[in-house]
Parts: C-alpha cells; structure tokens; sequence
C-alpha cells in the first residue's frame, strides 16, 4: 500500500486473511479499519519505521499482526481476537483496548504521551 493505493482501499477490494500480507510502504496515509471479514492479514510497514498512519486505526473483531506501523492517529481495538502489534511506535496517540482475548503487544514504544 502506498500513495493513492491505501491500506482500506486494499481491505475493501479484496477477501483476506490467515497468510495474507499488505505491506505498507515509507510514508504518511490515513487510518484504517480491519473487521472480522479479514482476521489474520499481516499489515507490515517498511523496515525503516517510518510508515505512518495520521488518522486512527481500528480493529474490530478481527486477528492477525500490526507491525512495524507508526501510529499519530490512534490504534483502537474493539473486540479483537488473537491480534499482535509488534515493533511499532505510538506517539501523541493512544492504545485502546476494549474487550476481545490474545491481544500482544510486544517490543513497542510510546512517546510523545502515548499510552
């Protein structure tokens, strides 16, 4: 995903999930939402780190991995289920968790605020 081809516009078009990977170029784009239909896509961006979402990204009801994402926008989980968020960076922006089970996260960091 990079430029006009977004991480939702991906979502969108396509039926994903368990082994299906969207990786995600250097850059800003906006948030997006993962839901059920596609639980277990593996989101990775760029190995730089600098792979930016500046609006929130939310999971609902959906599994998989986050990694390697920076997040200014936000990351909600609402009812997630078996999701990891690995190597990423929160900054001015929270981590929300509401309900769900196997939620990770593992080797992030928070700045900025975050929490």
């Amino acid at each position: 995903a990079k430029g006009a081809t977004t991480v939702q516009a991906i979502l969108d078009a396509n039926v994903l999930g368990a082994g299906d990977v969207i990786y995600v170029g250097p850059g800003e784009q906006a948030g997006f939402t993962l839901t059920a239909a596609d639980s277990g896509v593996l989101i990775i961006g760029a190995p730089t780190q600098d792979t930016v979402f500046t609006s929130p990204v939310v999971v609902q009801g959906a599994g998989g991995a986050l990694q390697r994402l920076e997040f200014r926008g936000g990351l909600q989980l609402n009812a997630a289920a078996d999701l990891s968020v690995v190597d990423s960076v929160f900054r001015t922006a929270d981590a929300v968790v509401n309900g769900g089970s196997g939620v990770q996260f593992v080797g992030n960091r928070f700045r900025d605020g975050a929490t």
